[in-house]
């Protein structure tokens, strides 16, 4: 009374997903979209984009998705508002996380091996859809 293979590989993944993102979650990197732009024209907390990128991230916004970052956080750098010391720390989370991910891996491993059917299957939704939701409240009590 076994699963099929195919959906123990599906198991399997999602578990190592699950534990990949418990264990890296102090080291995942932070982000938040629209924040940046929030910082300087909604909050008025910075006076330009050169100060809300250097407020970003020495916050620990590693990621943005707007254009905040694009042409100002070089100008925080080397005006000093931003340290390398920062700025490798946050290259480090999010490449670290890129990697736990597999994103870094060959084509031939992790779930280039599974056919895009059995991640869009209803039966594989049904069956994975109980773990998704323990796994965003567990993500959310921490």
């Amino acid at each position: 009374m076994g699963l099929p293979r195919r959906d123990r590989e599906v198991l399997l993944l999602l578990l190592l997903l699950v534990l990949t993102l418990v264990l890296t979650l102090s080291r995942a990197p932070r982000s938040d979209c629209g924040a940046l732009s929030h910082i300087l024209d909604q909050h008025h907390y910075a006076k330009d984009g050169v100060h809300a990128a250097a407020a970003s991230m020495n916050g620990t916004c590693d990621v943005e998705c707007g254009g905040i970052y694009g042409g100002n956080l070089q100008k925080a750098a080397d005006a000093g508002l931003v340290s390398a010391a920062q700025l490798k720390a946050a290259a480090r989370r999010i490449m670290m996380h890129r990697f736990s991910l597999g994103l870094f891996d060959p084509e031939s491993a992790g779930t280039a091996r599974l056919r895009s059917g059995v991640f869009n299957s209803s039966q594989t939704v049904h069956r994975c859809a109980p773990a998704a939701v323990c796994t965003c409240c567990l993500l959310s009590i921490c």
